[in-house]
């Protein structure tokens, strides 16, 4: 079984996200990638859509940088048409879970830009 995958991004798409290179970048990304791909999975379920693999895929070059995709089979219609369902329908902000998730994290969005926080982490 063949696999492929469809990037679907860091955040929901109105959101600020890590930037790779800042210092602090992987800490903040590594919060902010598991509430997106459970927030993901939260939309499959509310639209009665079956599960899929949606997971961080992290890229090593020459600094390393995370994004959230969906795996499916491209032989495999139903799985195509879900994983391009879900990439037209990503969402805008965080939804209630997300926040409580990276609320309990001490999550700032302007971690990402302020160095600060990391010293002594």
């Amino acid at each position: 079984m063949a696999t492929d995958y469809l990037e679907l991004g860091e955040v929901p798409y109105d959101e600020k996200c890590a930037q790779v290179g800042v210092y602090g970048y992987t800490k903040v990304a590594t919060m902010e990638v598991a509430a997106y791909t459970n927030q993901l999975r939260r939309l499959l379920k509310a639209n009665n859509k079956p599960e899929m693999d949606i997971r961080p895929r992290w890229e090593h070059g020459r600094e390393a940088s995370v994004s959230v995709v969906v795996y499916f089979d491209p032989d495999n219609e139903a799985q195509v048409e879900l994983a391009y369902w879900l990439d037209e329908n990503i969402p805008e902000k965080w939804d209630a879970e997300a926040l409580e998730y990276l609320t309990s994290k001490d999550y700032d969005d302007h971690y990402a830009y302020h160095a600060s926080y990391f010293q002594g982490t």
